[in-house]
């Protein structure tokens, strides 16, 4: 928590912006109001650190999510942080303006003085005079980026604000942001178009004026930036902010806009800065509290500092999965519930939920870096630094544990260090009710790599070992054990797993087979008597390495009751039989 003289010196902060805002607003020369201006970013952070007694860990990258975060929590702040926010968020005044060729966009910005736009020579330094070179730039671009979002992939345009830029069109403001700020999209109140529970707004757009300096300089900055914040545009503007959801759910609103910025402009790649947020610890600060533990993936704003970015590479792994019309589905089903509801709705639709992807995201997270297959898992997945593990442990074959908690919604990964291999443990707690609070509360576990049986959700490995997960309620988690020599799944491809098979806290039947993926195979379970007591036909898959059957318990809680069974698989010309144990 920061000190009184820290909160004491980051009020003065914002009432030093208040003073100079309202002195620009009081002055009739441009000279004034280009130079004194409140940065709306600023003042945001300034707010936003008031009200949480934390800093922000370093500079975000769309000033969107300072906004979204300062109106969920506006009213923890006093009314002079209320007048400097509302201060700053009054639209700009600018020398200029220029129309698209289209007539959906208009451009502000100014042709002297510090704001004064400029291409750049060799990402490195301004081209004098080059400024309507850039507006050109930049009126192409939008009406590339409207023409992808909205004609190509269907997304609805974000409403008009009458005549307050001078006119019907959407307005972008080029300003001298600096600070590794892209842009933002920002809103007033009386910007309002529908109210609660998902109020809508029209809105507007800051970007900056060169991105020299920036990680991705030049027009490569500047195309991934206008392909993100039109987005929040259309999401602000057409879907709503859901007042009813935890924090407004805007990582999910951030991931989107990140994840477009690759579907528009393929090549730039911005956003795999972000990725190392999520993934790495030695690359990136890792998607991680203080004690190193895995965040809910519903974290946003302070005093994580986690705003959505990193999480791009859930709508990476959905694409993969669906396709882009997924991400469109979803947003178009936000229109009616909040982001949670909405998935389940529409992944119901394509027959599957929400805890299985989940699950299934983050044992895609293993195959990154060096451990990238683009046929199987993620496209640009070597563009990824490999993922780091939560916690390594050295395993003599015998006996290893840890214990530890793990936040609703969050996938943690753990290695067994032995003498010839490592076992990489994916645990994955699939809570998404649990999530969906303001303080997600952690659940314990217990992880046990042992050459004995032990309790829990209990997993036989290839090399005779047993995995097992001690939790309260099985139901929550999901597990994926690997070898580090293969990237393939450690547990026995000889037999079923798990065996035995509990109908209550595992998941689904995993069958080893040596058909072709693609292929059909024919399942059978027969009681210790004989009787057929379950059928049913079942795509072989690809599965982490090798290809399998999968049966979902859910489809043999019915019909199957507890004791030893017989498993029967038929593919292709190849029949093979197993004894099982079922526990219902």
């Amino acid at each position: 928590m920061n000190t009184p003289e820290q909160l004491l010196a980051a009020w003065k902060a914002v009432r030093a912006v208040l003073m100079l805002g309202c002195w620009a607003a009081l002055s009739g020369s441009s000279f004034a109001q280009e130079e004194l201006r409140p940065s709306p970013a600023l003042t945001l952070s300034r707010a936003l650190e008031s009200i949480s007694h934390t800093s922000l860990p370093g500079p975000v990258k769309c000033g969107t999510s300072l906004l979204a975060e300062y109106t969920a929590r506006s009213a923890e702040g006093p009314d002079e942080v209320q007048l400097a926010v509302g201060s700053a968020l009054q639209r700009p005044v600018f020398q200029t303006s220029r129309v698209s060729a289209q007539g959906h966009f208009r451009v502000h910005y100014d042709t002297i003085g510090t704001r004064q736009p400029a291409l750049l020579a060799g990402n490195s330094s301004r081209i004098p005079g080059s400024h309507e070179a850039f507006i050109d730039s930049v009126l192409r671009i939008l009406e590339v980026v409207r023409d992808q979002e909205i004609g190509l992939l269907g997304y609805e345009a974000p409403p008009g604000d009458g005549s307050k830029g001078g006119g019907p069109e959407y307005d972008v403001y080029v300003e001298s942001l600096g600070s590794g700020l892209f842009g933002a999209t920002y809103w007033e109140t009386d910007d309002l178009v529908s109210s609660f529970p998902n109020e809508r707004y029209a809105t507007y757009m800051e970007i900056d004026n060169d991105f020299l300096g920036y990680r991705t300089p030049g027009m490569s900055g500047l195309c991934v930036t206008l392909a993100h914040e039109f987005f929040h545009a259309i999401q602000v503007g057409s879907i709503g902010i859901w007042r009813t959801a935890t924090k407004s759910d805007f990582y999910f609103y951030e991931l989107s806009s990140s994840w477009m910025e690759d579907v528009v402009w393929d090549g730039v790649n911005d956003y795999v800065y972000e990725v190392r947020d999520y993934l790495s610890v030695s690359g990136g600060r890792g998607f991680r509290d203080l004690q190193g533990k895995a965040l809910p993936f519903t974290t946003y704003g302070l005093p994580s500092g986690y705003y959505g970015y990193e999480r791009a590479l859930f709508a990476v792994f959905l694409e993969a999965r669906f396709g882009r019309s997924l991400i469109r589905d979803v947003w178009s089903a936000m229109k009616a519930e909040p982001f949670l509801q909405a998935i389940e709705s529409v992944l119901s639709t394509r027959n599957t939920d929400f805890e299985h992807e989940y699950a299934w995201f983050g044992f895609w997270n293993y195959y990154t870096a060096d451990r990238s297959d683009s046929a199987l898992y993620y496209s640009e997945g070597g563009l990824y630094p490999r993922l780091d593990p939560h916690m390594r442990m050295p395993y003599n074959g015998y006996y290893a544990s840890i214990s530890s908690t793990g936040s609703p919604l969050s996938d943690q990964h753990f290695e067994f260090v032995g003498q010839d291999d490592t076992i990489h443990a994916v645990i994955m707690n699939v809570n998404a009710p649990g999530a969906s609070v303001a303080s997600p509360v952690p659940a314990s576990f217990s992880l046990t790599a042992s050459d004995q049986e032990q309790g829990g959700m209990r997993q036989r490995l290839a090399d005779g070992s047993e995995m097992s997960l001690v939790v309260e309620d099985p139901g929550e988690w999901r597990t994926l054990y690997l070898l580090s020599s293969t990237d393939a799944d450690a547990r026995s491809q000889s037999r079923p797993s798990p065996n035995p098979l509990s109908l209550a806290e595992s998941p689904a039947l995993t069958i080893p087979l040596e058909g072709e993926s693609g292929s059909t195979a024919s399942v059978w379970l027969l009681s210790a008597s004989l009787d057929l007591v379950f059928e049913g036909d079942f795509p072989v898959t690809g599965q982490f390495g090798h290809n399998v059957v999968v049966v979902s318990s859910s489809q043999l809680r019915s019909s199957v009751s507890s004791g030893v069974h017989f498993l029967v698989v038929r593919s292709g010309g190849s029949e093979s039989t197993w004894k099982i144990a079922i526990v219902k």
